[in-house]
C-alpha cells in the first residue's frame, strides 16, 4: 500500500502534466468543428456554448432594434429611397453601416441629404483609421440631426479571428463610441452607456444570443409599425464585410453591431472570472479526477482501465453540460475547454507518470547495482 504522501505526490504531478498538455493544446491553431468556427482555429469555449444555445429554444428575442438590408451593389439613390421611406416609419434612431463609394452626382446628393434630414438621430459611419470622402458631405454645421460613429470591429489583434467582443471605450478621449451602433443608445438611453462604462472592462463580450427583425428595404412600408420607435441598424450585407463569430463563420458586420448593440440595451452582458481563477479551479477538478485515478490503480486492478475511461467520459460531459447551464442561466462566460482537455489528457498524464516513475527505478536500480559490485 502506498504511503499518503506518495499518493498526494503523484497526484500533483499527474495533475501537472494534464494542466500543461491542455494549455500547450489550446495555444496550437486547430481546425475541427467542435472545437473551432473560425479559419485561425482558436480553440474557445465559448464557441461550444454558443453552438448548443444556438441549437435550442431559448434565444432572447429583442424588438427594441430592427436591422434594415441594402442590396450590396446599393448606392445613393437606394440609400435616399429608404431613407425616405423609414421617415414615414418613425424609428427612434439610424445608424448607417454602408460605405458609399463610386462617383458622386450633385442631384442625387441633395436628394440624399433631404432624405437624411426628414429623419432624427441618424448616425453616419466614421472610420478610426481611415477617414474615406464617401459620406463626408454629411458632415456639416447645419446638419444639427446627423451624429458619426466609429464603425469597427473586434477581434483583439487576430487576423481573421473570431468577433466575440467589442471595444466600450471611447476614442481619444473623445465622445465618440467604437461601435456605431451604440451612438444610436447612448442618444436615446444614455444611463445605458453609463452602466457600460461602469463595468470597466476594457473588452465587453457580445452576447450573440439573441433574435431581430430584418426586413429589406423594400418592405420597409409593410412593416411601417413594427420600425416605428426602434433603433434601426441600415446596412448592406456585402460579400467583403463578413466576418467569424461564434455562432456563424459568415456574418454580416451589420448584424454584428446589432448584437453588440443590443447587449448594451437589453444589460444581458456576459461576465468573465479572474484568468487566475479559472486556472485555480482547473486545477484543482483536474487535482480531484487524478486521485480518482490513482485510488483506481491502487484499489481496482483489472478494471482500473475500464473505471477510468467510465469516469473520463463521465466527467468530460458533466463539465460540459454544467459549463453550458452556468453560461445559459447565469451569462458567465468560463474557459472550460482547459478543464474538458486535461480531463482527456489526464490517464495520458498518469500512464507517463508510472513510465517515468519505472525509468527512474531503473536507473536508481542500476547505480545500487553499480555500487554493490563496486564494494564486492
Amino acid at each position: 500500500m502506498q504511503s499518503k504522501t506518495k499518493i498526494f505526490f503523484k497526484v500533483i504531478i499527474v495533475s501537472l502534466i494534464a494542466f500543461t498538455f491542455a494549455k500547450c493544446l489550446v495555444m496550437i491553431p486547430l481546425d475541427f468543428g467542435f472545437f473551432s468556427s473560425n479559419k485561425s482555429g482558436k480553440t474557445n469555449q465559448f464557441d461550444i456554448y454558443s453552438d448548443l444555445i444556438k441549437r435550442s429554444d431559448n434565444i432572447t428575442y429583442d424588438d427594441s432594434i430592427v436591422i434594415v438590408s441594402l442590396p450590396e451593389k446599393a448606392g445613393r439613390a437606394e440609400l435616399a429611397e429608404t431613407m425616405n421611406m423609414l421617415a414615414d416609419c418613425n424609428p427612434a434612431a439610424i445608424a448607417m453601416d454602408i460605405h458609399l463609394d463610386g462617383e458622386k452626382d450633385a442631384a442625387t446628393d441633395s436628394l440624399l441629404i433631404a432624405s437624411i434630414k426628414k429623419n432624427k438621430n441618424v448616425i453616419i459611419p466614421s472610420f478610426p483609421d481611415k477617414n474615406p470622402d464617401s459620406l463626408k458631405f454629411l458632415i456639416h454645421p447645419g446638419n444639427a440631426n446627423i451624429k458619426h460613429g466609429i464603425v469597427n470591429l473586434d477581434n483583439q489583434g487576430e487576423e481573421n479571428g473570431i468577433i466575440r467582443t467589442f471595444l466600450p471605450y471611447y476614442l481619444n478621449g473623445q465622445d465618440t463610441l467604437y461601435c456605431i451602433a451604440l451612438e444610436a443608445i447612448k442618444l436615446l438611453y444614455p444611463e445605458k452607456i453609463e452602466k457600460l462604462k461602469q463595468r470597466g472592462n476594457y473588452h465587453e463580450y457580445i452576447n450573440y444570443m439573441k433574435e431581430f427583425s430584418c426586413y429589406n428595404y423594400t418592405e420597409i412600408p409593410h412593416f411601417a409599425d413594427e420600425i416605428a420607435g426602434k433603433i434601426v441598424i441600415l446596412g448592406a450585407e456585402t460579400a467583403d464585410d463578413v466576418h467569424y463569430t461564434p455562432i456563424d463563420s459568415k456574418l454580416s458586420g451589420l448584424k454584428i453591431h446589432a448584437y453588440a448593440a443590443s447587449t448594451v440595451m437589453m444589460e444581458d452582458y456576459i461576465n468573465r472570472p479572474p484568468t487566475w481563477l479559472i486556472n485555480v479551479i482547473t486545477f484543482i477538478i483536474l487535482g480531484l479526477f487524478s486521485y480518482l485515478q490513482v485510488l483506481y490503480s491502487i484499489r481496482a486492478g483489472k478494471f482500473a482501465g475500464f473505471l477510468v475511461r467510465l469516469s473520463t467520459y463521465l466527467f468530460f460531459f458533466i463539465f460540459l453540460v454544467l459549463g453550458f447551464i452556468i453560461f445559459h442561466e447565469y451569462s458567465l462566460y468560463i474557459e472550460t475547454v482547459w478543464c474538458l482537455l486535461g480531463v482527456i489528457f489526464s490517464p495520458w498524464a498518469l500512464d507517463i507518470y508510472i513510465l517515468l516513475e519505472a525509468f527512474i527505478s531503473k536507473i536508481n536500480n542500476r547505480i545500487n547495482q553499480n555500487t554493490n559490485n563496486i564494494n564486492i
